[in-house]
């Protein structure tokens, strides 16, 4: 699917680089980089301007959204647990960031009366991410709008790499637990005063004789030791 003339376009140069360009007829018009392989430090370029997002905290999550090289913010993105949430910028306006379908492949940010202000369908695409955004005629000009546009992509790359992390901790916790090794053999009893003692020309042993137990060599009672505990797989952390 290619994107309309009034179309915007996400796409990612090169695939495992945290690397995207937002692009509008194959013009690159603004860039979202994450600093590192992981985490959620990234920049945002537009034009001249430039903005760093990061999420913090655990129990209460929030996206932070400043100019770079500041530590003021500019706004403030809280999500709720559907992934939807609110972003209210220093100025006091206020955006709703929603799913618009059950399949949760179509996302937008509406203002506070209800009305959409962009909206991103995607990502698509397996090794390479990208995603088609779209600007309302009438919000196009809002001196948020560019932050709109880079925030929207950001959050949907953190929900993808969310998900994927989940993917791969319930597919290790999947993996049964390794057997535990069979049972040593029990002990054989003692042998008795009525054992016959081997003469020097081996004689097999008289029907009194218990037959003698094996001795493993230290290697495989080790090797027993260590195949008698359970194994399984750590919890992956997200960052």
């Amino acid at each position: 699917m290619q994107p309309g003339p009034d179309e915007l376009e996400w796409r990612q140069p090169e695939a495992l680089h945290r690397l995207y360009q937002l692009t509008r007829g194959g013009e690159v018009i603004a860039t979202l980089c994450f600093e590192k392989r992981s985490g959620s430090l990234a920049t945002g370029e537009s034009g001249k301007n430039q903005w760093t997002l990061k999420r913090t905290g655990f129990r209460s999550p929030r996206v932070s959204v400043r100019e770079a090289g500041s530590e003021a913010d500019v706004a403030i993105f809280t999500p709720g647990w559907t992934g939807s949430g609110w972003l209210t910028f220093n100025s006091d306006r206020r955006y709703q960031l929603r799913s618009m379908n059950f399949w949760a492949t179509e996302w937008d940010f509406e203002a506070e009366d209800g009305s959409p202000t962009v909206i991103l369908t995607g990502p698509h695409g397996i090794f390479k991410q990208g995603g088609h955004l779209r600007a309302t005629e009438s919000r196009a000009t809002l001196p948020e709008t560019p932050v709109l546009l880079l925030l929207i992509w950001y959050l949907r790359m953190l929900m993808n790499e969310d998900a994927s992390a989940a993917a791969v901790i319930a597919t290790c916790s999947s993996f049964p637990d390794a057997a535990p090794a069979p049972k040593s053999p029990g002990h054989q009893p003692p042998a008795t005063g009525h054992q016959q003692p081997a003469t020097s020309h081996h004689s097999p042993p008289t029907s009194n004789q218990q037959p003698a137990t094996s001795h493993q060599p230290p290697a495989a009672s080790a090797l027993r030791t260590i195949n008698s505990k359970p194994f399984s797989f750590a919890a992956l952390a997200t960052s």
